[in-house]
């Protein structure tokens, strides 16, 4: 299969304009679909070079269709139709790449903007009347007991204090988890250890997979 840029023959403009349309959206889609299981920053990385990359590929796609008109006029073997319904379904296929990225963009905030909180009691007493506060909502939990866990989602905790209030044994506390929860960790993992303090460690779900 040729895809040489000066060739005369419209088919190798035709196929490359395809490719040209195909390539970057069914690489973005697969990244997307990568980054929702993994939610690795490797594939925030990789999604952005094919942003870059793809945009290049829709150009030269473009191009390639241009070519394949001038060329098809003088061939043959493509009648007016054909030419028509070619170029309309290579254009609506390097279009499509637009709406898809923006699709994966809006996908990939939606999915980033959930915030997990996992609540483990290494204490020797139970964990009693817990509220999370966030600047977006609050959200209560049943009792927690010793050597369990617990787990809430907020959709969206915003650049606020996350704070933690329960009752632990007789004594009321309170624990600030997050200050301005502008970081990119999702995953906010609080301990409460047997002397009654509070371990907090941050990550991304793929880091709490325990």
């Amino acid at each position: 299969m040729s895809f040489s840029l000066d060739s005369t023959d419209p088919l190798p403009h035709l196929r490359r304009a395809f490719f040209c349309g195909a390539a970057p959206m069914l690489l973005g889609v697969l990244i997307l679909l990568l980054w929702l299981a993994n939610n690795s920053t490797v594939y925030l990385v990789a999604g952005v070079m094919v942003t870059v990359v793809g945009t290049f590929l829709v150009l030269l796609g473009a191009f390639s269709l241009l070519q394949f008109r001038r060329y098809a006029k003088l061939d043959q073997r493509f009648s007016k139709k054909k030419i028509t319904t070619s170029t309309l379904l290579a254009s609506t296929l390097l279009l499509s790449n637009f709406p898809a990225a923006a699709t994966c963009v809006v996908l990939s905030g939606i999915a980033d903007s959930n915030y997990v909180v996992i609540i483990q009691n290494d204490s020797a007493l139970p964990l009693r009347n817990i509220r999370l506060e966030a600047a977006s909502e609050t959200i209560h939990m049943d009792t927690i007991l010793p050597g369990d866990s617990a787990l809430c989602t907020f959709s969206d905790i915003g650049e606020w204090d996350l704070t933690l209030h329960a009752v632990h044994g007789t004594e009321v506390v309170e624990q600030v988890l997050d200050e301005y929860t502008t970081n990119l960790d999702t995953v906010r993992r609080v301990t409460l250890l047997a002397d009654g303090s509070f371990r907090i460690q941050w990550g991304r779900p793929h880091h709490f997979s325990d």
